[in-house]
């Protein structure tokens, strides 16, 4: 080799050096990236300070997923879109996918089924906002290299230059998340599962409140009373967005709260998430089974006892069997509060996750926000303290829901308890909007529709975290499928917080009785759960 050659190999490795150390020294630095004492690096919103004076302004660049419809066409071995704003390529960088309209991903491979045919592309763009400091109460502005927060004050000092920004929850809201029955790919069903987070960043706590399925609420939809679990169905058939607003306007209007933002789940896109971020390990105390013929089960599944890792399939197993509603419902919120899965679920969040979630989004998946916004909601309310509680409910018998042929069995909700649970959670103040709002369940006063047992037996489960025991237990019942002897009952006072409220309280009670009690127990956000139960098996059916 040439003198000449190995001066310029030379000098080339130097020039590919230097390309590489100031490409990493953006990536870190000039992409506003943050160490986060854990190994890896949380990509915030990127900005760059400008203005002058008062009219100092901060402009950002955030991802934003937009959907466009166009025609598929062939172009021998390859394809592409062809949409009103022109032609879209399948490795463009900025496609994140391209669907059928029943949602399946197209490839090369499969791309000729689809000739000719509407299609959907997922395309990420860069979307500007500009905020201004004085404004901004629910914005935190971090410098990229200290990672220490900016004074607003301050902020002329780096004109031209990016920082970062975080906006944070600065005002309550509550956000919904319900798991449709959905088992052939398509968003439609029975809303099974529904839980509120109720989220108070003054206390900095998320409160989950999960609703028993069997509700009897009034849907809007429907003009009449039925079962929670059936308003999800009332929508225009093949959009499940329909069906979402269906779902709130019943939340809404039963329960009186407002609806900031909602995610609802298919069976699979449960799956598909779980999988996504690389399962979940989770101690299981018991051994736990199902046997329905489904995929998930596949026949007969068992997991536990012991340590086990969670895929999206066996997640399923794992949400879904059960031995009554009531042992399903602890399990799921000794998870959902649970430090370990928090800390499991946020290590493995990122922004790049984001696009792979987009491509369930839609067809498994239907929200009000983008994967990337959720994930970023996360990073916000990461340290907030979580607790649980079920909605308080009554076992009712002899119901008649307008959607259904026969009498069935259903569920009161104490609308008191509900009240008192609003004061506990946002105090008097903003409580009282919730409260306003509320629509007492009339089946049994004035609809007459089921027939209320002398002595309500509670079927609900209750979280607490003063230190406090709470025993609940499941109605007794004869072959007939009525009620048994109703138990003795023991009142306790309301809080010193609900006394203040100008709304009328109702006292907390603990029922006993001589079948299996639950004892859960919550000491800051970790729940444990003991049961004298040995097993918990799933006959298939509805969740």
């Amino acid at each position: 080799m040439s003198v000449k050659k190995k001066i310029l190999y030379i000098v080339s490795f130097l020039i590919l050096g230097v390309i590489i150390g100031v490409g990493y020294w953006a990536y870190t630095v000039g992409s506003a990236n943050v160490w986060n004492g854990k190994g890896t690096v949380e990509k915030k919103d990127e900005g760059t300070v400008k203005g002058e004076g008062k009219e100092l302004y901060v402009e950002v660049y955030v991802d934003k997923y937009v959907t466009q419809t166009g025609t598929l066409v062939l172009d021998g071995n390859n394809f592409y879109v062809l949409t009103r704003s022109g032609t879209i390529a399948p490795d463009a960088s900025n496609v994140i996918a391209i669907k059928s309209q029943t949602g399946r991903i197209i490839t090369q491979r499969n791309a000729r089924w689809y000739r000719n045919k509407t299609v959907s592309v997922i395309v990420k763009v860069k979307e500007k906002l500009l905020i201004y400091p004085d404004k901004a109460t629910d914005v935190v502005f971090i410098d990229p290299v200290s990672g220490k927060k900016i004074p607003a004050d301050k902020l002329a000092e780096y004109k031209g230059k990016q920082i970062i920004v975080v906006r944070k929850i600065t005002k309550p809201a509550v956000w919904l998340v319900a798991g449709i029955d959905s088992r052939n790919g398509i968003l439609y069903g029975h809303n099974d599962s529904v839980m509120l987070l109720f989220i108070n960043p003054k206390t900095s706590s998320i409160t989950i409140l999960s609703i028993p399925r069997d509700t009897i609420v009034y849907i809007p939809r429907l003009k009449s009373y039925t079962k929670l679990a059936h308003a999800f169905i009332y929508s225009r058939a093949g959009d499940p967005q329909d069906g979402a607003r269906s779902l709130i306007e019943t939340l809404e209007y039963n329960f009186g709260v407002h609806i900031d933002r909602y995610i609802i789940f298919s069976f699979k896109g449960v799956a598909d998430v779980i999988d996504a971020i690389g399962g979940i390990d989770v101690h299981l105390d018991k051994r736990i089974c199902c046997h329905s013929h489904d995929w998930a089960c596949r026949g007969g599944t068992c997991l536990g006892p012991g340590e086990v890792h969670l895929d999206g399939r066996k997640f399923l197993v794992f949400w879904r069997s059960r031995t009554s509603d009531i042992e399903r419902v602890e399990r799921q919120m000794k998870f959902l509060t649970s430090p370990d899965v928090k800390n499991q679920v946020m290590e493995k969040l990122s922004l790049s996750l984001a696009d792979e979630l987009m491509k369930i989004w839609g067809n498994e998946i239907v929200s009000d926000t983008s994967p990337d916004k959720w994930i970023k909601l996360a990073y916000d309310i990461r340290d907030y303290h979580i607790r649980s509680e079920s909605l308080k409910v009554y076992d009712v018998w002899g119901c008649y829901a307008a959607d259904l042929t026969v009498e069935v069995s259903a569920l009161k909700y104490d609308d008191a308890w509900l009240k008192d649970f609003y004061i506990k959670v946002f105090g008097p103040e903003l409580a009282s909007e919730y409260i306003k709002g509320i629509h007492p369940d009339r089946t049994v006063g004035q609809l007459g529709h089921c027939v209320k047992p002398e002595t309500p037996s509670t079927s609900t489960t209750s979280t607490q975290t003063t230190g406090t025991q709470t025993q609940t237990s499941s109605p007794s019942l004869n072959p007939s499928g009525q009620s048994g002897t109703q138990p003795a009952t023991t009142t306790q006072t309301a809080t010193e917080v609900e006394k203040t409220s100008a709304t009328s309280t109702r006292s907390s009670t603990v029922t006993e009785t001589s079948t299996t009690s639950t004892a859960t127990i919550s000491t800051g956000t970790e729940t444990s759960v003991s049961t004298s139960s040995t097993s918990t098996t799933a006959t298939g059916g509805t969740p």
